[in-house]
């Protein structure tokens, strides 16, 4: 939704402004663009959310089945994203798993490449296809 975005991308603007952080930064560039294709209409201005309901099914295009990531990418990509989005462990919303840096990816040492991981790049373009 924009109101919770637009809020956290203030918050993680002054966070990477005051550490310049990786993390905070890639969270800041992602979260603008995000909110700029997807929530902005053809005259500029903003929708206030998304509708989760498409196609007659909640969350749609917003979840992903373990097997269309493992079909997608390689054993080696596929071990290595897995724990990173929590595709390592049960389904997390109507039996499909919701890809996202999860709390154990975030203390890893990876932790500021998490968005830039083969998974985080694949996805958005098999979704749109």
């Amino acid at each position: 939704m924009l109101y919770d975005n637009a809020l956290l991308l203030a918050l993680y603007a002054q966070a990477a402004a005051a550490t310049g952080e990786a993390l905070f930064i890639a969270t800041v560039e992602g979260t603008a663009a995000w909110l700029l294709r997807e929530l902005r209409d053809a005259g500029g201005a903003l929708y206030s959310s998304l509708d989760a309901d498409s196609e007659g099914h909640e969350g749609r295009f917003y979840v992903w089945q373990r097997e269309a990531v493992q079909q997608a990418l390689t054993p080696q990509e596929f071990a290595v994203c897995a724990p990173h989005f929590g595709l390592d462990r049960p389904a997390n919303f109507e039996a499909a798993g919701i890809c996202a840096c999860t709390p154990v990816s975030m203390r890893s040492p990876w932790r500021s490449s998490c968005r830039s991981m083969p998974c985080a790049n694949w996805l958005p373009a098999r979704r749109a296809s």
